[in-house]
């Protein structure tokens, strides 16, 4: 029940259409210096999410806490990873797990592998600073900070301490022939829509910009030829994920 709802903290959160400045994907993950140096205990079969993509979930030897093991939990759209989590387990929910050197080695190792070299500092100052948090509800709870390119959080539940970031530049997809001659045509979308149905629907965007945040996390605009579509972060019949808030039209 344990392991269930620690891959639920980082199985929760849709995201539009992210990319890193260098896409990484499962197979890059497994030859990474991370996976290398770590001792694999087990990797699950990746599942699909009802927010969109797959989750990859593995768990490595932890040498600090033999009674249990880190968890690493990676978010995929096709080939890509789009969102990284790690998180530690502490000896009870009155002593979760702290940042120690060597977790923040482990840390900083992951960070490298993600294409995130320049910020590993910083997302290991803004862990630090987050680690005492509680949050009973899981990561989506905790506050996002933006780190250049990504959105990272960090707090505990129970007596797990974990860390995860995101893509902040969304890129949707390149056109198909097909999606490209109906890029300019009106399409169906309506307040509520997924933003994987907006891409389906109306391929790429012209462009694409973080525009600010909410309560629930980013906003990203998307325009298109005949409107400009607000994206946040929604509950609509129990799922979460990216959805259409505002709606645009362009003269």
């Amino acid at each position: 029940m344990r392991q269930h709802l620690l891959l639920l903290l980082f199985a929760s959160i849709a995201l539009a259409a992210p990319t890193v400045a260098q896409s990484r994907t499962i197979s890059d993950f497994e030859s990474s210096a991370f996976y290398k140096k770590e001792t694999l205990v087990s990797k699950d079969p990746p599942y699909d999410l009802r927010t969109g993509g797959k989750n990859n979930s593995y768990s490595f030897k932890d040498t600090e806490n033999t009674n249990s093991s880190i968890g690493v939990e990676l978010t995929t759209k096709g080939q890509d990873i789009v969102e990284v989590g790690i998180h530690w387990n502490g000896q009870s929910t009155l002593r979760p797990a702290k940042l120690s050197p060597k977790k923040i080695e482990q840390l900083k190792t992951l960070a490298a592998f993600w294409g995130t070299h320049s910020q590993a500092n910083a997302i290991v100052d803004y862990a630090k600073s987050q680690q005492s948090k509680h949050y009973s509800g899981g990561s989506n709870q905790a506050p996002r900070k933006s780190l250049g390119p990504i959105s990272i959080y960090c707090g505990t539940t129970g007596e797990t301490l974990w860390v995860g970031w995101v893509a902040l530049a969304a890129s949707p997809p390149a056109l198909t022939q097909s999606t490209s001659g109906n890029a300019k045509k009106p399409s169906p979308v309506v307040v509520g829509t997924l933003a994987d149905t907006v891409l389906e629907l109306r391929g790429k965007a012209l462009s694409t910009r973080q525009v600010g945040r909410d309560g629930n996390g980013l906003l990203v605009e998307w325009e298109y030829p005949d409107a400009t579509y607000l994206m946040g972060r929604q509950v609509q019949d129990g799922i979460e994920a990216y959805r259409v808030i505002k709606i645009k039209p362009r003269k």
